[in-house]
């Protein structure tokens, strides 16, 4: 070797040093200088600092005992943290407006599985108000058991569709006596050997529709009926029968009966 150069090496595997010329030294980072005939020992105020001294400096690799470098995480980035959903809590999300909430919950459901329109869909009847299918309420429940309850407008609850009340007539303003039903329109009718199927228009207003089926000077048919027709059986083949039906509203009144002879088929 030249005079003057100056090499770097790693010690043997038995941790003594190469066999060289010259005095020979190892540093405490197990690494070996040469000098040409004289030995150079040092140990560099930088290996004492990446070693720990003073902190390792961003960035920097780290070595073994010889020398290879040791893996690890990259510097000024974290471990990935993995959240156990059965320990979620709904105390101190943080979240100040319904908005806000939404967002969340739609943001951790469809995380786990969800289609996000779905949610969204969901979320929005929940917090109108609205009455909620057996699945909607079931995604209003997973979102409020991670989200806790929405944070504006309180209380909340959630309405099953099967608690609804069909909606009845419409009520008339305050101090206006409701009209009595109108007449009926549209009637007519479809005819087998023994059956006859009479429809018509639905009044607006009417509750229910009155029914009576004539045959001859005889009435075989007496009722009341709530949608706008009226399907008649076991009639005999061939012959006439006439209806009159209307339509009227509980506690107000009735509208004008009409009329319509239809034949059974031959």
């Amino acid at each position: 070797m030249p005079e003057g150069t100056t090499t770097i090496t790693r010690p043997s595997s038995n941790g003594a040093a190469p066999a060289g010329r010259g005095f020979k030294a190892l540093l405490k980072d197990k690494r070996v200088l040469y000098a040409g005939g004289a030995a150079v020992v040092g140990i560099a105020a930088y290996a004492w600092w990446t070693r720990g001294g003073g902190g390792t400096p961003e960035g920097e690799p780290q070595f073994d005992e010889f020398g290879n470098p040791i893996a690890g995480p990259t510097p000024g980035l974290t471990e990935p943290q993995v959240m156990d959903s059965n320990l979620v809590t709904t105390v101190g999300t943080g979240l100040r407006t319904n908005a806000e909430w939404t967002q969340a919950a739609t943001d951790y459901l469809e995380g786990r599985g969800y289609e996000a329109q779905v949610v969204l869909d969901a979320v929005q009847k929940f917090l109108r108000r609205q009455p909620l299918s057996p699945v909607e309420a079931s995604i209003v429940g997973a979102a409020v058991a991670s989200q806790g309850w929405p944070p504006e407008e309180r209380p909340w609850t959630i309405i099953p569709a099967s608690t609804v009340t069909p909606p009845g007539p419409t009520p008339p303003p305050a101090g206006v006596k409701p009209a009595r039903p109108g007449p009926i329109t549209g009637l007519r009718s479809a005819s087998t050997r023994t059956t006859i199927n009479w429809v018509w228009n639905a009044v607006p207003g009417a509750t229910h529709y009155k029914v009576q089926v004539i045959a001859g000077n005889s009435t075989i048919r007496n009722t009341t009926v709530k949608a706008p027709r009226a399907p008649i059986s076991a009639l005999r083949p061939g012959h006439p029968y006439r209806i009159y039906v209307r339509a009227e509203r509980t506690g107000v009144g009735t509208g004008p009966y009409a009329s319509l002879v239809s034949r059974t088929l031959p």
